[in-house]
Formats: structure tokens, sequence, C-alpha cells
């Protein structure tokens, strides 16, 4: 390459201070990274902190409720796109896993209430408890004139939840089982199981912690007692 008549410049000086500035950015950039490190840490560690207790808590309300966790995170969605409260659905729930053993041998108010929705109480007994709702809340809106639903509704929930889950019909309840299936809300047995057994873990492990310091607190109490006199 000809290089005539081209002009060269080259500059010369003291670079210390862009040096200085060069390893304050970078000292400056380790510690964001280790601040957001640290950061992202106690997030993850809230989330599972949270995940563990409310899967826990599902799963062992489920458990009283004699379904299964993904059943249950079912209908608490549910509930909630139907301003139900999740205190009238636990009460409908059980309210209704009992009149239909009542019914099962021809006793109890809900006899009365599966003649007019045309159901059994076997048959309503063998499902889960989404569909066993589902069942009966279709029922009533194809079976039952809208001035009677919710007696017949107070027949099988009670008569604390039978107005509010009268409200409730069948759509819902699909919509709210595509939503925790899509969303990923729900857990297999496998998995609620595993989570119940970690935090009882965590509880056994914070009994542990409160016995070891309760213990040397007793042992230090009279050094503690002889050095404040």
């Amino acid at each position: 390459m000809n290089d005539a008549g081209a002009v060269r410049v080259r500059i010369i000086g003291d670079d210390s201070n862009l040096k200085s500035t060069l390893s304050d950015s970078s000292a400056q950039l380790a510690k964001y990274g280790a601040a957001a490190a640290l950061a992202a840490a106690a997030v993850t560690t809230a989330l599972v902190k949270s995940g563990l207790s409310s899967a826990d808590a599902l799963a062992k309300q489920a458990a009283q409720l004699q379904t299964t966790s993904k059943d249950l995170a079912i209908m608490q969605r549910a509930a909630d796109m139907a301003g139900i409260s999740q205190g009238n659905l636990g009460v409908a729930a059980r309210q209704l896993t009992t009149r239909l053993s009542q019914a099962a041998g021809g006793t109890g108010p809900a006899v009365e209430g599966l003649k007019k929705l045309n159901l059994t109480a076997n048959e309503l007994s063998a499902m889960p408890l989404a569909d066993r709702i589902a069942a009966v809340t279709k029922s009533l809106q194809e079976n039952v004139p809208a001035s009677e639903r919710a007696a017949v509704a107070s027949q099988l929930f009670g008569e604390r939840a039978g107005l509010a889950m009268a409200t409730l019909n069948s759509d819902t309840i699909k919509t709210a089982a595509f939503q925790v299936d899509r969303f990923g809300a729900a857990l297999s047995e496998i998995d609620a199981s595993k989570i119940e057994s970690a935090n009882d873990t965590m509880s056994q492990m914070s009994l542990a912690y409160d016995g070891v310091t309760r213990q040397l607190a007793a042992e230090f109490a009279p050094i503690l007692d002889a050095v404040g006199k």
C-alpha cells in the first residue's frame, strides 16, 4: 500500500487516570454483581419458603376434605372466580361429603335434594371433589327452578354455604381446571407428599434450634445472675 501523502498522528500522554477509572469501574461492576447475586438468592429463598408453606397447607386441607391437592386447587380457583370465600368453600365441601354419606344410608337433608337433582349419593361420592361439585351445580341449573336453587343447594352444602354455592356453575369449574393446569398450580400427590415431608423436617429443625437455645439459656442464667449481682 502506498503511504505517500498520508498523515499519521501519534498521541502520547499520561493514561494513569484512565487506568484508575477503568479499575474503579471493574470494582463497581463486581460489587453490583455480588449484590445482585445476593438479592437473587434472597428472592429465591423467599419464593421457596412461600411455596413450601402454601403447598403444605393445600395438601393438609385436601387430606381433611378427602380429596387431592389438584382437585382442591381447582375448586379454590373456581371459588375465587365466582366470588365465593375460601371459608364457605371449605364448609360446603365438608358438608357435602357428610350429607352424601348420610344420604347413602337413606337419611339426612340431602335425600330430598338429590331427588330433585336426579343424582344419587353413591355416584357423587365416587367422583373427585371438583367433578362432584360440578355435577351438583350443573344439575341445579338444569333441573331446579331459579327460585328453589338456594334451598336445594343448602340441603347438600349446608345452610351457611348453600346460598353461595348456588351461584357457582360447571363452566366456571372447567375454566378453573384449565387455568390450574396451564399455570402449573396443581401438584401431584407425590410432589405434595415431598413438600409435606420437607416442611415437617424444617419444623423439627426449628424445634431442635429452640431446644438448644433454651438449654444454653438455662446453663448461662446462673452465671449471668451472679455477674449481675
